[in-house]
């Protein structure tokens, strides 16, 4: 932020020493009358100067912000209008939606195991491993709810951020592969890491830089290879002040990056390509570490389409709307310690208390608590979300079921009927479905298995009695859903087949 060091007096009586001797032949009172009113009038605007946006502005693990979505954009919204000393207005934005932005900390994301098994497949040492992930990751941050790639869904989408004195970059995508309490984490590292932005920023500032990440399905019984690859081009063109439906900020600067994007998806022995020219405009303000204004969207045909708009701003009254991930989804208990630790993601929109039912007799009133479990079974895990700065506070209800695994035991309750078991998860070659219940057992019961997409991989019948052994002849490598049917009864659970 540039501040001004030398008084205004002393400034006015610097340009009448300058322009003084070119007005000797004038009447000396009156032409030094309007001189002075001339330099009041324009000192203002030679005192305003650019803002300098450095690398200890942006935020840091633990930081909090509360933003709008508006999703409805009026037609004449133009984002694109820039320059210098520029008053952006954008008080009309109507909002739709409001959700907290955490800058998670990277061991709470539920990757680092994931990011550590593949390094030590690379031939590296757990100590080297553990260098990389600390020295490539300072916080997370949620991108989205979940990705679409065909009939693959992947969820729980998490950045991980590098910070440094010149730099913010993004180094490891995360992401969860199926959903409900059996998703397989992913961490893809970039090829050559995302640069979001350059420090220290300053206007008419440019960086670009390349990147790439790929990931193959194919271990895990699913047809499908993703190949992203995406140029990134910033250029800081704009300075000035800025109004949302929030505040006004005095004192930002403006970014435009554009996004090339070559991304290919491989599947059933097809290469489709997906090119795109993604726009993102940011608006940022030294005294805040988060953009206090983000309009991004799509190129086409040379205009710029923005699609979703999201501002700093306070709370409002609107509907909550809960919704969090558990990470791990599947979680195991340590021997040494007897207990097994979850973290849970809170997404939540529109709310600023939450109470949490974890399953297991204990609560919490973290906005996004880590719990430990120490006994194996299913915890169907409850949030309620609550906006207070209604009239009347409002709330709504959210739930989810966190499986705990026991490597002692390594067998687990499924819901449907009581006294059936199915172990041990994740299988080898076949399960055990060990019936106790003397209402079943003798029975003949169907069982069926589906993979994550729903689509039938194996169909048998058995009579069910105690430790009845299924052999998985068509399963692949993956997460599927095993149903039991008896009758018009049915029961089912999910499993790892590795």
């Amino acid at each position: 932020m540039f501040t001004a060091k030398v008084s205004i007096p002393k400034l006015i009586w610097r340009f009448y020493c300058i322009f003084a001797p070119q007005t000797a032949l004038l009447d000396q009172s009156r032409d030094m009358k309007k001189l002075i009113t001339l330099l009041l009038f324009t000192l203002p605007v030679l005192l305003i100067a650019q803002t300098t946006y450095n690398a200890s502005d942006y935020g840091d693990e633990g930081d909090n912000f509360l933003l709008s979505q508006a999703t409805f954009i009026p037609f004449f919204t133009d984002f694109g209008d820039t320059g210098a000393n520029f008053n952006w207005d954008y008080s009309d934005l109507n909002i739709i939606s409001q959700a907290n932005r955490e800058f998670l900390d990277p061991g709470d994301t539920g990757y680092f195991g994931s990011y550590f098994t593949s390094c030590l497949f690379d031939g590296n040492g757990p100590f080297t491993c553990t260098q990389m992930w600390n020295d490539l990751t300072d916080f997370g941050v949620q991108e989205l709810d979940e990705i679409m790639l065909g009939q693959i869904e992947l969820s729980n989408v998490i950045n991980l951020m590098r910070k440094t004195n010149s730099a913010l970059e993004a180094t490891i995508l995360g992401v969860t592969v199926g959903t409900d309490f059996l998703g397989i984490p992913l961490a893809i590292a970039y090829d050559g890491a995302d640069l979001i932005y350059q420090f220290p920023l300053n206007y008419n500032d440019t960086y670009s830089s390349t990147s790439s990440w790929d990931f193959d399905l194919n271990d895990l019984g699913q047809d499908l290879v993703f190949k992203a690859s995406q140029t990134r081009t910033s250029n800081v063109e704009g300075w000035g002040s800025l109004t949302t439906p929030y505040t006004t900020f005095p004192s930002v600067l403006k970014v435009k990056s554009v996004i090339q994007n070559n991304d290919t998806l491989f599947t059933n022995g097809i290469a489709l390509p997906l090119p795109t020219t993604e726009v993102e405009y940011t608006w940022l303000d030294p005294n805040f570490g988060i953009p206090v204004l983000k309009a991004t969207g799509n190129e086409v045909f040379g205009n710029d389409v923005i699609t979703s708009v999201e501002f700093l701003d306070t709370l409002r009254c609107l509907s909550p709307n809960p919704f969090f991930f558990a990470q791990p989804p599947v979680a195991t208990i340590d021997a040494t310690t007897g207990t097994a630790e979850v973290t849970f993601n809170n997404l939540s929109q529109n709310a600023d208390t939450y109470t949490w039912d974890f399953g297991d007799q204990t609560m919490s009133n973290d906005a996004t608590p880590v719990h430990e479990y120490t006994s194996a079974g299913l915890y169907t895990v409850s949030l309620e979300a609550c906006n207070t700065s209604c009239d009347m506070p409002t709330c709504e209800n959210f739930t989810f079921v966190v499986l705990v695994n026991d490597p002692v035991v390594s067998t687990y309750e499924v819901t449907g009927f009581e006294g059936v078991d199915i172990y041990p998860n994740p299988v080898d070659d076949y399960f055990i479905l060990d019936v106790s219940n003397a209402e079943l057992a003798g029975k003949e019961g169907v069982v069926e298995i589906l993979d994550i997409q729903g689509r039938l991989i194996q169909l048998e019948t058995t009579v069910l009695q105690a430790e009845s052994r299924i052999d998985l002849n068509e399963a692949a490598a993956g997460v599927y859903v095993v149903r039991l049917v008896v009758g018009e009864d049915v029961i089912s659970g999910k499993f790892l087949r590795y």
